[in-house]
């Protein structure tokens, strides 16, 4: 498996949001109902403020994820994996490649998982992070430098 990530243009708007809607549609609906007039508006809003990454195996998108790199921490904000691409490690391996860069800056991972959405929060888990604290709606989740399951501490 080549895993490689490039940075998202406008080309690939349409990817990235049926992807959203791929991954995402099924828990957002399951907490706040899913409007998909309000779903594009909201996108076509956020989409240019976002550094998004494509994830790309052997020349096939396959997913993607933003990261924000905050002074006190890490910030995933969003990690999308096509259903058909998903089990495979690809999240696994993107997760730790941000981790490594966590680490390198001395500084948490930190992200929220959806409540409606258990099995990226058993991921998340499996990968070291802890609930910090939660909401009606999410776990919010980090992973300290420190921690034994951070790449780094081992």
């Amino acid at each position: 498996m080549n895993l490689q990530f490039r940075s998202a243009t406008q080309e690939d708007y349409d990817f990235l949001y049926n992807l959203t809607v791929a991954t995402m549609k099924e828990y957002v609906a399951a907490i706040w109902g899913w409007d998909e007039n309000w779903q594009q508006s909201y996108f076509r809003q956020i989409f240019p403020n976002k550094s998004w990454q494509v994830i790309v195996i052997d020349s096939v998108d396959v997913g993607a994820y933003v990261v924000e790199e905050r002074p006190e921490e890490i910030y995933l904000a969003n990690l999308y994996i096509l259903p058909n691409f998903q089990k495979r490690g690809i999240g696994t391996k993107v997760v730790r490649c941000i981790q490594k860069r966590a680490n390198e800056l001395g500084v948490p991972v930190a992200l929220d998982v959806l409540r409606s959405n258990p099995d990226a929060r058993r991921l998340y888990e499996r990968l070291g992070f802890q609930t910090a604290t939660q909401t009606a709606e999410r776990f919010i989740m980090r992973l300290d430098p420190s921690s034994p399951a951070s790449p780094n501490s081992r």
